[in-house]
């Protein structure tokens, strides 16, 4: 297995399609499949230079809240999904399955949020991906 190399670190290397099918190679797919699932859900995406992280971020967001922030690695996307912590032990019956349960438990939390991580590649659980965005969508 590859080991995980995150990409887009040069801030003059925008994420264009050449670029992302370059990069994420069979992720590509996968990252096509979200971008059609937030458009039918109303949601908007925009690729960014953030220098503090010295890396293009997509913010994926409803409006002006954020939803989705999704990375371009060295053959996947990856797409987390943070959850405050008012509705932390709420996300666990959302209607992911259990071995998302268990992943997002042992992920350890950011500040005062639950992480939620998908790895877009050949595994990738669009279902479970599905019920984590919704669950934020519903829950302020």
């Amino acid at each position: 297995m590859n080991e995980a190399v995150m990409e887009l670190r040069n801030e003059t290397d925008s994420p264009d399609e050449t670029t992302l099918r370059r990069v994420l190679g069979s992720g590509y797919a996968v990252y096509e499949r979200m971008l059609a699932y937030f458009a039918d859900k109303g949601l908007t995406h925009e690729w960014r230079y953030y220098h503090d992280g010295k890396a293009w971020l997509c913010k994926v967001q409803k409006g002006t809240r954020t939803m989705v922030w999704m990375s371009a690695w060295r053959g996947y996307i990856q797409a987390t999904v943070y959850i405050l912590e008012k509705h932390r032990e709420a996300v666990y019956s959302c209607g992911m399955s259990e071995a998302c349960c268990r992943f997002v438990r042992d992920t350890p939390n950011v500040g005062r949020s639950k992480p939620c991580v998908f790895r877009g590649d050949d595994s990738f659980a669009m279902d479970d991906f599905r019920a984590v965005v919704e669950f934020k969508m519903a829950h302020k």
